[in-house]
């Protein structure tokens, strides 16, 4: 049963990963392994066989997917769709973000799921109303850079088919009763201060009813799983289900208004069942409450499974009960295998059974869940470093004081809260007041927490290999006593060897760039053999969302890059210098210069780029080329923001970029007529591939290889014009964009395709016309 239930796992895994060269050895190891340790050939054709089921169930998932997702032909037309909601409405800084189920469309088109975004502040939507909509979708797509998130990952996730925009609405049908959990939500954010989205979050699961503030503290402390209803929640739920399923059967054996023969009917039933059933109802009515969300799923699963292994005598954390839970969950969920969730989840499950297993059988019961508290914040530490880049260096010094309360004290209030929300909404305030003051509390402590530099949180980006290798030096550390340790401490230091990475060094004169994917801005990295140089920082957008915390930072640490010597923003336009507040406060830059100084913060201390200053780093030459100090007389160049762009040449004895900001045709002539050599390897098309820029002269004297579009995917603006596409394809130079490749990086006369390096099977191809 294991050895078949590995073999599926891992076909679902290789439906989704392939080809992964971490997913290939895997494969490889566990093959032989079972050629080498099984005793009849017939299993060995069985476990082959199982893998290719778990290859076909995944991929049949896929296939699904790419079946009923938005076509081609219907991207950014009007399209008529008649949809429920599906999830609670979420509100942003205008309108509302709703997820929908498609019941039919016009034109005729296989969506099923929709994101849509709806800038209308008047309206109220609420889940389970019918609408008539008028949408503009596009397909699935995210920024595809190292490190970063990967939105297209998380919609297959989500099975959602597409993303778009409400043009126009009619309601067709509304609910004779609100669904209990908009009722609750509702009622809830009527309430002053944070307890009615507390209580939201914990057991709704909606989240989003708190700040990004207050979110963050509890990332950067590492306890922001106590807001994800999963494990946690439902076996708090599920142990204060079976002592009051226990309390109640005690007090039915003694009651003395039963007859005898009932009260012992009741005991030959065997009571653990009875209690078990009881816990198991209890946990299933408030996971429907909580949305039954794909962790919450997986959470009810492991718990069903564990229940039926004591009902039948077995043990709950054994290896069969793990691998047993681990594949129902795939069959129901496959594309769980895309997010940290499920990984999490029986990672610490496993290390819990493990801790569990080589501790002393005479520890008190309450210092072995003391060391498991202490432990597993660390022996999780590797797969929450390669998911997020980043986790709280004494997680478990805060998981140690808020699990016991939020699982003890806050959480049962929470539901109690709610319980009296649904029932006698007008007796909740004293309780909603104390749970107010209690996350006061938790808020205080996790700022002084947070505040403290030695709990500033690790950025590393680690690779697959090494949390695997680091989960096996994890394991030797806590071996059984009775391991020799000799033994030990070598299988350690070959462990702690193969995780030395390779870095990569760049020998004196060369360089590598990145044009990082931050769609319709700009954000360019630039390394040389000892520095780095950052030229924008991609846009910012009004609800507080940015590229530097999605894409750049992200990158900088899957670089190993902890601080900037040259930061350009080459004009102020938001989509330039968006987010510089979070880079400032995230890595050391050590100067700043711009073309509009004036419109950088003043703390930066930002000086004015001008013609003529160079320096070298490395055998690599900068030469700043534009804008000059005062505009000659009777110029056609316009004084407008885009024009006081900084035009960087970086050149070395074998490869040259040209970095343009969003210049205009007038300074591409002026530099044309002005300047000893334009010529480079690598064009950075100025203003995206707009129609202003990108004279054919200003080609013609640049005459590059390779000219990139930094643009946002089917961007509203039309970015790159056509005309633009045809100027280039008359000078025959190659053309590449980030909406295609996501970040492009050029390295030793190379110009590689992140999108198209991954292989990604989730990550549709896109391709510039």
């Amino acid at each position: 049963m294991l050895i078949a239930s590995t073999a599926f796992i891992l076909g679902i895994l290789s439906a989704f990963y392939w080809p992964e060269p971490s997913l290939l050895v895997s494969l490889f190891a566990f093959i032989a392994s079972v050629y080498l340790f099984s005793k009849r050939c017939l299993s060995n054709y069985f476990i082959v066989l199982m893998i290719l089921i778990g290859f076909l169930w995944g991929g049949n998932y896929l296939n699904d997917y790419y079946h009923h997702l938005l076509p081609l032909e219907l991207e950014g037309k009007d399209l008529s769709i008649k949809a429920r909601i599906a999830e609670i409405p979420v509100k942003r800084h205008k309108g509302w973000r709703l997820i929908v189920d498609v019941k039919n469309s016009q034109p005729i088109a296989n969506i099923k799921s929709l994101q849509l975004n709806w800038y209308d502040d008047a309206v109220s939507p609420k889940v389970g109303e019918v609408w008539l909509f008028t949408v503009r979708l596009k397909r699935p797509h995210g920024y595809a850079n190292p490190g970063g998130f990967d939105h297209e990952k998380w919609m297959l996730s989500r099975n959602l088919h597409g993303r778009g925009y409400i043009r126009h609405a009619d309601r067709l049908y509304s609910p004779l009763g609100l669904n209990i959990r908009q009722r609750l939500w509702d009622s809830l954010q009527s309430y002053p201060g944070d307890a009615g989205s507390l209580v939201a979050a914990l057991v709704l699961g909606e989240k989003h009813g708190l700040s990004y503030a207050q979110r963050q503290l509890f990332i950067d402390s590492g306890t922001a799983h106590l807001f994800a209803i999963s494990g946690l929640h439902i076996g708090m739920l599920a142990g204060v289900f079976y002592f009051l399923a226990k309390a109640l059967v005690f007090i039915l054996l003694h009651a003395t208004f039963l007859p005898r023969f009932l009260s012992i009917a009741i005991y030959r039933r065997t009571p653990l069942k009875v209690y078990l059933a009881c816990s198991w109802l209890g946990c299933t009515a408030y996971s429907i409450l909580a949305g039954l969300s794909l962790s919450t799923q997986r959470a009810l699963i492991m718990l069903s499974v564990a229940y039926l292994a004591c009902a039948l005598g077995k043990r709950m954390l054994s290896i069969q009960s793990f691998t047993i839970a681990l594949v129902l969950i795939l069959l129901v969920q496959p594309a769980a295998v895309l997010g940290a969730g499920l990984f999490l989840s029986f990672l610490a499950v496993a290390w819990i059974a493990y801790i569990l297993h080589v501790l002393p059988a005479y520890l008190p019961k309450a210092k072995k869940v003391f060391l498991i508290q202490l432990l597993l914040p660390v022996l999780l530490w590797p797969i929450l470093q390669y998911y997020f880049g980043s986790s709280a260096t004494l997680g478990a010094v805060a998981n140690m004081v808020l699990i016991p309360l939020v699982s003890v004290v806050l959480l049962p209030l929470c539901l109690f809260a709610s319980l009296l929300e649904i029932l006698m909404p007008t007796s909740n305030v004293w309780t909603l007041s104390f749970i107010d003051e209690i996350y006061r509390g938790i808020l205080s402590f996790l700022e002084a927490f947070n505040a403290a530099t030695w709990a500033s949180p690790i950025s590393w980006q680690l690779s697959i290999e090494q949390v695997v290798l680091l989960q096996l030096l994890m394991l030797i550390v806590l071996w059984p006593r009775g391991t020799a340790k000799y033994l030990k401490m070598m299988m350690a230091i070959l462990v702690i060897i193969a995780l030395i990475p390779a870095k990569q060094v760049l020998e004196k004169g060369d360089f590598k760039l990145a044009v990082i994917d931050v769609g319709q801005g700009l954000s360019v990295l630039l390394q040389t053999q000892n520095h780095s140089l950052l030229f924008d920082t991609g846009p910012e957008f009004p609800s507080g969302f940015n590229t530097v915390q999605a894409a750049v930072l992200p990158y900088l640490k899957n670089q190993h890059i902890n601080k900037i010597d040259k930061l350009i923003l080459s004009h102020g336009d938001k989509d330039h210098l968006g987010g510089l507040a979070h880079l400032i406060e995230s890595i050391d830059i050590y100067s700043v210069i711009s073309g509009e100084p004036e419109r950088v913060f003043t703390s930066l201390n930002a000086k004015q780029c001008h013609r003529g200053s160079s320096w070298q780093w490395d055998g690599v030459n900068f030469d700043m080329l534009w804008p000059i100090s005062k505009l000659p007389g009777h110029t056609k160049i316009r004084p407008t923001h885009n024009n006081r762009s900084c035009v960087l040449r970086i050149s070395s004895a074998n490869q040259s970029v040209l970095l343009t900001g969003d210049i205009e045709k007038a300074v591409e002539e002026w530099l044309v007529d002005n300047s000893a050599s334009l010529q480079s390897d690598i064009l950075l098309a100025p203003h995206h591939g707009s129609n202003s820029s990108s004279s054919t002269n200003f080609i013609q004297a640049v005459n590059p290889d390779w000219v990139i579009f930094s643009a946002g995917y089917r961007s509203r603006f039309g970015h790159p014009h056509a005309k633009v596409l045809q100027r280039y394809r008359d000078a025959s130079v190659n053309k590449a964009a980030t909406s295609d490749c996501g970040m492009l990086e050029y390295s030793k006369s190379r110009l590689s395709c992140f999108r198209r390096h991954a292989q990604r099977r989730w990550q549709l191809k896109k391709h510039i016309k």
